[in-house]
């Protein structure tokens, strides 16, 4: 693994990576290997070992370059200099590989971990070397690093690592210049799973087999995750540390982990010579019962065949598959990232960039001159088939009325819909054009942009009984099931999920030809939570129908999990009525429509004065005032821990009634699980949830595709389900297994099936979802959801996110009865894909309603922003609450702007004038966390 730290005291760290004496990590009696490696080291005259005088100088900015000799840096009035000092990135190595070199001396590992470290180090040059010259961002591709390897940790441990203390310090035509860290550190996770690409290449091909774990690192095989963890020590602690913040190591930041990583490490009492050392390690491996890896020349003939820029180039279209999935838009580091991931070690860190560089030069992976951002020429053509294709449906269909028998229709409807009500009913002025447009329009495709609460299912219920009346049919589909059941329920549209619709529709049709004109009309809810690919299958299905079809949605809510933002670009090439702020009507209450009217305002601090906010922060209120960013954090998740309390003690307070009223929102799915458990605690507390049963539940591991075919992705104890059948592989759709072991050498995973049968499978020939089994307690009276459709024994079909209530537990029949949809159903407690729903999350909630919404704000995690407030802030039809351990905070995440980037904004053509040349848009660390020596 590479970290970084930042260098607060040149000569503090220059003793450390130097003296064997004080840090007891590098043999006793030798001097420390170092070296000057860079580019710009030739420009500045730096060569050889690292002498701990110019080590200091270089990191304190006294440099001699062509001008001569200066110091670097901004000068202070009293004529002193401020300048950061540099970055300490230290290249850590696997356990297995410290291992065999220090305890075995095998001489193939140390030949990898040498060549692996130089190709991490001219990788990180050539993306990190960047400075700002008269305003501009210039790429120098080069770097000053003192490298110093280490070969044991503080504790004892092996350990071989390496101090790379980058200077801040890059040279542009011989001139020396402070260093522009963005890239540095944007493409550190990059650097770290190419390293270990690479290690992985040279280690096979010297005969040496190794495995992979699903983030890229490597292992020698035949090692044993409890072995490893032998001589992990001074990890192990620092987990137990982070335990005691409630945190997990890829939970923790990295402010967390350098504290816990301080708090926990102990200086060894002295240093030790080689042959101390080894002796000493020798032992413990032989204790643990550790052999020397085997070597195997089959693996290193088959390795010796493969062909590396031919593997880069499959790694490459794997990554960018994954990588597609969700955003279509990305940067370098990322596809170098993901692209080392797949690569699995069957590539070399310089096939990886050549061949990107390649794909950039033949356009299937754009490149935008102005920022440095990438995507692909699929994700730009899929864009333009929409385009094309909406613009094609202009005046391709014909009007469902004419506008005379519109007008005789909606007058039809008002005066029944009065006659219903006892009071005056009329569409408002807005609700009215659209369902003119809708009727009388002649387009295939037309949109309709409205924002929360406007009366859609209103104007669809006109819109239902004047198309029925002339012969039409009417069918909807929506992005979630929740919403598809409201939708039916409150407009009297028979309507399916999006993903069903669509494969019952791709099943039926044969052909790609455009079927005759035929008088059915589609609409498409929720339109703005679809994906670019689903987006374009509505389009060509209902092409192929011969179908008209209407979209709604709202471009200022919740967007779609997968690629692209179909629906806000989609606006512009077909005919759109929208639905605005004077047609909303969900508001009952002022101070719910004031809420509502600040955050459309983007006045969040209103907001939130027209709301109850509840702020809860017991321990950062007693913080003192020079605590660091890792206890403030601390201190703010704790804080969280009690607001969720709070709302569960809130909830419980209230009569059944009132709490089924009341819509409980928050960012998160962790957040989510933590607020149900709350209340169900606070309902068993007061023996509201008596004669409860355990049941086994499924909950579904999100999993891109890509990600799906490559065994490292599963886990052992995870059940997998075939989501098609395969015959090849003898497996059938839904047919579940266990997994027990997934290897990466082979791609494939040993599961037991059903029937308590042994089997090896190819995730790359079965398509899978996985699962983990978590135990659930249900009982009589609690909320539910059901997370994935399911057929139940009787045939009853029940959809995903579909609610309902728990009536009955029969641990004799073991299962749970539970209302839903007006009926009831009985559920199976052995792997049912089922959770409690008396919490939702921002996204999964966005097309419900209630009486009141409780948003639930954790500023500590999760991406918040402007679409999130919105969502938020308009589930309720009385009320709104907030609750929060930070409101400050809370307001200022409010006013985040996260959106999606289209793939045509991408653009390879150089602008007229390049402010910034490539850079990719990553966030700057925190400059004020630093080492201290």
């Amino acid at each position: 693994m590479i970290s970084k730290a930042a260098i607060a005291n040149a000569s503090g760290i220059a003793r450390h990576v130097t003296d064997t004496t004080r840090t007891a990590e590098y043999y006793l009696g030798e001097s420390v290997p170092s070296y000057w490696v860079g580019g710009a080291c030739a420009d500045l005259g730096i060569s050889g070992p690292v002498d701990e005088r110019k080590l200091v100088d270089q990191l304190e900015g006294r440099v001699t370059d062509i001008t001569g000799e200066r110091q670097l840096g901004r000068v202070n009035a009293d004529g002193s200099f401020d300048r950061r000092m540099g970055w300490d990135f230290t290249i850590s190595e696997p356990k297995s590989l410290s291992i065999e070199r220090e305890a075995f001396g095998n001489q193939a590992v140390a030949d990898a971990i040498a060549t692996s470290n130089r190709s991490t180090l001219a990788y990180l040059e050539e993306v990190g070397g960047w400075t700002r010259i008269q305003g501009k961002k210039v790429h120098t591709g080069n770097l000053v690093i003192a490298a110093f390897e280490h070969v044991e940790s503080r504790r004892g441990d092996m350990d071989v690592h390496t101090h790379a203390l980058v200077m801040n310090t890059t040279t542009h035509e011989g001139k020396a210049y402070s260093l522009r860290n963005e890239e540095l550190f944007a493409h550190r996770r990059a650097a770290d799973a190419l390293k270990q690409m690479e290690e992985g290449y040279l280690l096979n091909k010297a005969g040496y087999a190794v495995c992979y774990d699903n983030e890229g690192h490597v292992e020698l095989a035949g090692y044993t995750r409890d072995q490893i963890s032998m001589f992990s020590k001074g990890a192990a602690e620092v987990e137990a540390e982070l335990k005691k913040k409630g945190l997990t190591r890829d939970a923790a930041d990295w402010s967390d982990r350098n504290e816990s990583n301080i708090r926990t490490r102990d200086r060894k009492s002295a240093a030790e010579t080689r042959e101390q050392a080894h002796e000493r390690w020798r032992s413990e491996a032989d204790a643990a019962g550790v052999q020397r890896a085997k070597h195997d020349p089959s693996v290193a003939r088959a390795w010796s065949a493969l062909d590396a820029d031919t593997e880069a180039c499959k790694a490459i279209q794997e990554a960018l598959e994954k990588l597609t999935e969700r955003e279509f838009v990305f940067t370098r580091a990322q596809l170098d990232l993901e692209t080392a991931k797949a690569a699995q070690g069957r590539a070399t860190m310089k096939a990886v960039t050549r061949q990107i560089d390649r794909a950039i030069e033949r356009g299937e992976i754009v490149r935008d001159m102005r920022n440095g951002r990438l995507t692909t020429r699929e994700a730009q053509a899929a864009e333009r088939e929409m385009d094309a294709r909406l613009e094609a449906g202009r005046r391709a269909h014909e009007a469902v009325t004419t506008k005379h028998e519109f007008e005789q229709a909606l007058d039809a409807f008002e005066t029944r819909k009065s006659a219903e009500s006892g009071r005056d009913f009329h569409l408002n002025p807005e609700q009215r054009s659209a369902a003119e447009m809708i009727l009388t329009g002649a387009d295939r495709f037309q949109g309709v942009q409205g924002l929360p609460g406007t009366g859609k299912t209103t104007l669809l219920q006109f819109v239902r009984e004047a198309a029925e009346s002339k012969g039409w049919t009417v069918v909807g589909h929506s992005n979630g099931a929740e919403q598809a059941q409201k939708m039916e329920a409150e407009s009297g549209i028979r309507t399916s999920t999006t993903a069903s619709h669509l494969l019952a529709q791709e099943r039926d049709q044969h052909d790609n030809a455009p079927a005759e004109t035929r008088r059915e009309l589609r609409i498409m809810d929720e339109a703005s939570q679809s994906g670019q690919r689903q987006f374009n299958r509505v389009l060509r299905t209902s092409e192929r129908a011969g179908a008209k079809t209407i979209f709604i949605g709202d471009k200022h809510q919740h967007q779609s999990v997968e690629s692209g933002k179909a629906f806000e670009l989609a606006q512009a090439h077909m005919q759109v009525a929208e639905l605005g702020r004077e047609a909303i009507s969900r508001q009952t209450t002022g101070n719910a429509i004031a809420v509502v009217s600040a955050v459309l305002d983007k006045k969040y601090h209103d907001a939130m004065l027209s709301m109850d906010v509840q702020v809860i922060r017991p321990n950062q209120d007693v913080l003192p005032e020079d605590a660091n960013r890792a206890s403030t954090r601390f201190a703010a998740r704790q804080d969280n821990q009690a607001v969720i309390a709070q709302i569960g003690r809130d909830y419980v307070e209230l009569d059944r009634r009132t709490r089924d009223g009341i819509m409980v929102i928050t960012g998160t799915n962790d957040d989510r699980k933590a607020i149900n458990h709350a209340i169900r605690s606070e309902l068993k507390s007061r023996e509201e949830l008596a004669g409860a049963v355990d049941a086994m539940t499924l909950q579904k591991v999100d999993m891109e595709k890509a990600a799906a075919r490559r065994a490292v992705s599963f886990e052992a104890g995870q059940v997998i389900e075939a989501v098609t059948a395969a015959k090849r592989q003898n497996v059938g759709r839904g047919e579940r297994f266990t997994v027990r072991v997934a290897d990466s050498r082979t791609n494939t995973l040993s599961v037991i099936d059903d029937a308590g049968r042994r089997r090896v499978l190819d995730p790359g020939a079965v398509q899978f979802r996985a699962y983990n089994r978590e135990v659930r307690e249900f009982a009589p009276g609690d909320k539910v959801r059901f997370t994935e459709n399911h057929q139940l024994g009787d045939g009853t079909r029940v959809r995903n996110g579909q609610r309902g209530e728990v009536m009955a537990v029969s641990t004799r029949r073991c299962v749970l009865t539970v209302r839903t949809a007006g009926h009831n159903v009985d559920v199976s407690i052995q792997d049912a894909k089922l959770d409690y729903s008396y919490a939702t999350t921002s996204h999964s909630g966005q097309g419900r309603d209630e009486r009141a919404a409780w948003i639930h704000h954790n500023t500590e995690v999760g991406r918040h922003g402007e679409r999130e407030a919105l969502v938020n802030a308009t589930r309720a039809k009385e009320t709104q609450r907030l609750y929060t351990q930070d409101v400050a905070k809370a307001e200022r995440q409010m006013g985040i702007v996260i959106d999606k980037i289209a793939a045509h904004d991408v653009s390879n053509r150089a602008p007229e004038a390049m402010p910034e040349p490539p850079h990719s848009p990553q966030p700057t660390p925190d400059s004020s966390r630093s080492w201290s020596y």
